[in-house]
C-alpha cells in the first residue's frame, strides 16, 4: 500500500500521534518551568523534535486541504482551526490563570490585559508575558510558532496556485531546496520549521509513489540520527523525520487513537499550566510535575476540543450566503 491510500482510503492513528508530539512539548518544559536544572545541555530537545514533525504533518495535511479547496475557502479553514481555539486559550490566562498570581503577590491590571489580548490576537509577533502578574517572564510561551505556522498557510496557497497546482510536487520540492541551502546548518526558526511544512507538502505530492515500509522507516531513523549527530538536524531532517511520522501514524492501530483530536489544545495549554503548577505546587517532583501537567492539559483540551474547535471547524463548508444572512439577522436582533 503507498502512502497517501494509508493516510486517506482508511482509519489512521495521526490522532495518536499528535496528541503524543503535543505531550513531548509538556515533557521538554517541565525542567526549566520547573527549575530541575539542564538536562542534555539545556533544555531537552524533545520539545524542538515534536514541533518538527507537527510542521511535517502539517504540511502534508494542509496540501491536501489546498489541493481540494479555493484560495478563500481554504484560509477560512485554517482560520478556524488555529484562531478561536488560540483566542478563548489567550482569555483564559488572561482572566482566570493571571487573576490567581494575585494570591502569589502578583498584579492583575484590567488595562494591561486588555493590551495583551489585543495584541496577541493575529498571533504574530506575540508578547508572552503579562507586565506584573508573577510569571512576567512567560505565559504563552508555546504559542512562539503559531505565527510560523500561519506563514506556512501562505505558502502553501502561493505555492498550490495556479500551474503549480497542477503539478504538486514541482514548487514544493524546489521551496524545500532553497530554504536548505539558504538556511545551511543553522537556519533561522521560519526557514527550519518552513523546511518541514514544505518537506510534508513535498511527500503529500509524491505520496502515491512512496510505500509503507518498515525498512524506509528504519531508514529514517538512521538518518535522524546522524544528521542529528552530525549537527544537520534542523536543515536535512524534513523529509525522513515527515516519513518517519507518517508511517507512525498509518502502521500503529487506528483503535488506539483518540476520536478526539486533542492535540491543538494540549499544545496550547500546556505552557500556562506549567506555570502555574510551579507557582502554587513548588517543589514538586520531577515526575510528579510532569504528570500533573499532562493531566490537567488534557482535561483543559478536550474541553477546548469540545466546546471551542469542533463548533467552530462545523463552520468550515457553510456557504457565505449563509453567513451573511445570519450576520443580518443578529444585527436585527439587536
Amino acid at each position: 500500500m503507498n502512502l497517501r491510500d494509508a493516510v486517506v482510503a482508511r482509519p489512521n492513528a495521526l490522532n495518536l500521534v499528535r496528541l503524543v508530539l503535543a505531550s513531548f512539548v509538556i515533557v521538554s518544559h517541565t525542567w526549566p518551568i520547573g527549575r530541575f536544572g539542564d538536562l542534555w545541555g539545556g533544555e531537552p530537545p524533545f520539545g524542538r523534535w515534536a514541533v518538527s514533525a507537527f510542521f511535517c504533518l502539517s504540511g502534508f495535511l494542509v496540501a491536501r486541504s489546498r489541493l481540494r479547496l479555493s484560495i478563500g475557502r481554504f484560509f477560512w479553514h485554517r482560520g478556524l482551526r488555529i484562531f478561536p481555539a488560540a483566542w478563548v486559550c489567550l482569555a483564559v490566562v488572561v482572566f482566570v490563570l493571571a487573576p490567581l498570581s494575585l494570591l502569589k503577590g502578583g498584579e492583575w491590571s484590567p488595562r494591561v490585559v486588555v493590551g495583551f489580548l489585543v495584541r496577541d490576537a493575529d498571533l504574530v509577533h506575540m508578547v508572552f508575558g503579562i507586565s506584573g502578574t508573577v510569571a512576567d517572564g512567560a505565559w504563552v510561551g508555546s504559542m512562539w510558532s503559531l505565527e510560523f505556522e500561519l506563514l506556512a498557510y501562505l505558502v502553501a496557497a502561493v505555492l498550490l496556485a495556479g500551474w503549480a497546482r497542477r503539478h504538486a510536487v514541482g514548487a514544493p520540492a524546489v521551496a524545500l531546496l532553497v530554504l536548505t541551502v539558504w538556511g545551511g546548518s543553522e537556519p533561522h526558526a521560519w526557514q527550519w520549521l518552513l523546511g518541514m511544512f514544505v518537506a510534508g507538502m513535498l511527500v503529500q505530492g509524491i505520496s502515491d509513489r512512496v510505500p509503507v515500509s518498515g525498512r524506509l522507516a528504519a531508514l529514517s531513523v538512521v538518518a535522524l540520527v546522524v544528521l542529528h549527530m552530525a549537527g544537520w538536524e534542523r536543515s536535512l531532517w524534513p523529509l525522513p523525520l515527515c516519513y518517519l511520522v507518517l508511517w507512525l501514524g498509518v502502521t500503529v492501530p487506528a483503535s488506539w487513537a483518540p476520536r478526539s483530536d486533542i492535540s491543538y489544545g494540549v499544545y496550547l495549554y500546556g505552557f500556562p499550566v506549567q506555570v502555574t503548577i510551579e507557582w502554587f505546587l513548588p517543589g514538586l517532583p520531577l515526575v510528579g510535575h510532569m504528570v500533573l501537567a499532562l493531566a490537567v492539559s488534557y482535561v483543559l483540551a478536550y474541553a477546548s476540543w469540545t466546546l471551542v474547535e469542533r463548533p467552530a471547524l462545523r463552520l468550515k463548508d457553510v456557504a457565505w450566503s449563509d453567513l451573511r444572512r445570519r450576520s443580518r439577522t443578529a444585527a436585527s436582533v439587536r
